[in-house]
């Protein structure tokens, strides 16, 4: 670990944010932990997620705020030396050690968004350390060599390393109410080596959405991933729509602002509206996650296509605000869902000017 950089903000702590960064940056300092990372919630969630983090080092950066840096080598902090990147780590005993078989760590990811990281940190003039680099790099190519399968594609050992847990893409293993023991079970039927998940008798899915996470911070990093466009197919959920960042399709974003299909008010939902799971408010089940929109606007962005970033950036604003800076809402009426104010959801502060071009292949 290189030393902790300084804690430089401006003197009116939004750095480049021009509206919103004052109550993000007090979200985000409320969820501070003195052991340096930022809690997605200080109760409901304490510990360090892994993409959680990566979202909150962009907020920082755009802060001005030399947690940026701080946040980052957490993500890292529980890295394999191999490079494999857990998607929780614990700053004290963990509760959860008995369903790892380890105290400090877990033994899945999540989807390695510290590639995005990297790039956005170094196109806003941030010098990231080339130990920091080199550890995404790691993490990346950890998951090329050791998760792809034949025909190429990387795959996800658990519903929780998509990201989206409870996901309808997931119902064939979970049921539909997605219930925690069947979760468990997915865990011990993981094959562990060197303490980290690399296959499992029960479960092994080529997500597109984590494929094409994969390879856009793949990208990001300049590796070369080879990974192949998933098979075109109608989106069930919203992040089968994050194929553009890696393979860009202007009609996939438009579909996140259809209102006959992903479209709302208040962000899209997370799963269409014409099957027969949507639920508004339901958890993976309808309703509209802040980071999953900010993708898509960087996505719309990198296409050129300012008039979608507009419409995606104004939405989930508009929703944050309207729930309080909740982990998710519902996409027609603003209602919050799950711990509140979240920190992910600092993230639409980000959205108000265009996203940067730079680095995307």
């Amino acid at each position: 670990m290189t030393d902790a950089p300084p804690r430089s903000r401006p003197a009116d702590g939004a750095g480049d944010l021009p509206e919103l960064g004052a109550t993000a940056a007090a979200i985000l300092e409320a969820h501070w932990v003195e052991e340096g990372f930022t809690a997605p919630h200080p109760r409901v969630y304490p510990w360090r997620w892994l993409w959680d983090s990566c979202f909150c080092a962009l907020v920082w950066a755009a802060l001005g705020d030399g947690r940026a840096l701080t946040e980052l080598e957490a993500v890292f902090r529980w890295q394999h030396g191999d490079g494999f990147v857990p998607h929780i780590g614990y700053h004290r005993p963990s509760p959860h050690a008995s369903l790892w078989g380890r105290p400090w760590a877990s033994t899945l990811t999540q989807p390695p968004m510290y590639g995005h990281v990297v790039a956005e940190l170094a196109r806003r003039g941030v010098a990231v350390p080339r130990e920091l680099v080199e550890r995404a790099e790691a993490g990346v190519r950890w998951l090329l060599e050791h998760r792809r399968r034949p025909g190429g594609a990387v795959v996800i050992v658990h519903p929780w390393e998509s990201g989206c847990d409870d996901s309808p893409h997931f119902d064939r293993w979970c049921g539909p109410l997605h219930r925690y023991e069947a979760k468990g079970d997915l865990v011990e039927a993981v094959r562990l080596h060197n303490g980290a998940a690399v296959a499992s008798s029960a479960f092994e899915v080529a997500s597109a959405g984590f494929n094409a996470l994969v390879a856009f911070n793949a990208d990001e990093l300049g590796i070369d991933h080879g990974l192949p466009e998933p098979a075109s197919q109608p989106p069930l959920t919203l992040d089968d729509l994050l194929v553009t960042l890696a393979w860009p399709d202007d009609a996939l974003v438009e579909l996140a602002l259809d209102d006959r299909v992903f479209g709302g008010p208040f962000g899209p939902a997370g799963v269409r509206r014409d099957h027969a799971v949507f639920d508004g408010d339901g958890y993976w089940r309808g309703a509209a996650w802040p980071q999953l929109s900010y993708l898509l606007w960087v996505a719309a962005s990198r296409q050129g296509r300012a008039d979608l970033a507009g419409q995606l950036a104004s939405r989930a604003v508009a929703g944050a605000l309207r729930s309080g800076w909740a982990e998710h809402w519902n996409p027609d009426t603003g209602r919050p869902g799950g711990a509140r104010p979240h920190s992910w959801s600092t993230v639409v502060a980000l959205m108000e000017g265009p996203a940067s071009a730079a680095g995307h292949s």
